[in-house]
């Protein structure tokens, strides 16, 4: 089997087991951080684990015998020149190309997501609170990136935007803008596996109740 699937099929592998040991045995527990941890280390594990030879660890080295034929000075010898033949691409180096072009676009995207983040925190006004800085924007979402607390406060009475921001407060506090950006690389390069959406989605969910825990466990509700 082509060396580049077989990679691939291991990583999925990996990563399949893992996230059903989540599913079955993990997720329904209340330790928010435990879980954190389970996910980003196994995603790193499965996107590495294939490259790591365990049954080399298991064999036996043998001695090495060395045959030697003699030669006969007296006969001949006769040089047959090798005819060059134009080489072709192989399916492993047009997957290769394939894998890294995707991933060429990949960190093209990512790289642009950062931007337009940053060029929103540039062009729009922002009040400090503590070492949060609050931007009020004219989109229809609110959304934290580390300290950084975007938010449109026009469309939600007092009480309501109080909740929001104590919600994105807690984001802020749990760091989860690094489990975010950790998870974005990792689809980077490990994209061919369907089982790191799963990862990316279940990682949102929980970073979205351990937030309103934290809300709730402060007296907002």
């Amino acid at each position: 089997m082509n060396a580049t699937v077989l990679y691939c099929l291991q990583s999925i592998l990996a990563a399949g087991v893992f996230i059903l040991i989540y599913r079955l045995f993990v997720r329904n527990t209340n330790a928010y951080n435990w879980n954190r941890f389970y996910l980003l280390s196994t995603m790193i594990v499965s996107l590495f684990l294939p490259h790591v030879n365990i049954s080399s660890w298991f064999t036996v080295e043998k001695p090495i015998l060395i045959y030697t034929t003699m030669i006969d000075l007296g006969q001949a010898i006769t040089i047959t020149p090798i005819q060059q033949v134009q080489q072709s691409f192989t399916i492993s180096e047009i997957l290769m190309i394939a894998y890294w072009a995707i991933v060429g676009l990949l960190i093209l995207r990512f790289g642009y997501g950062l931007f337009r983040i940053i060029e929103l925190a540039i062009n729009s006004n922002f009040q400090k609170s503590g070492n949060l800085r609050l931007y009020p924007i004219q989109r229809k979402t609110t959304f934290s990136f580390f300290n950084y607390i975007f938010i449109q406060p026009d469309h939600w009475d007092k009480p309501v935007t109080e909740f929001i921001l104590r919600h994105e407060e807690a984001h802020v506090k749990h760091m989860h803008s690094l489990d975010n950006l950790l998870t974005e690389l990792i689809l980077v390069f490990g994209w061919f596996n369907p089982f790191y959406y799963i990862y990316r989605r279940d990682l949102h969910l929980l970073h979205e109740c351990q937030a309103d825990q934290q809300v709730i466990n402060s007296g907002c509700d």
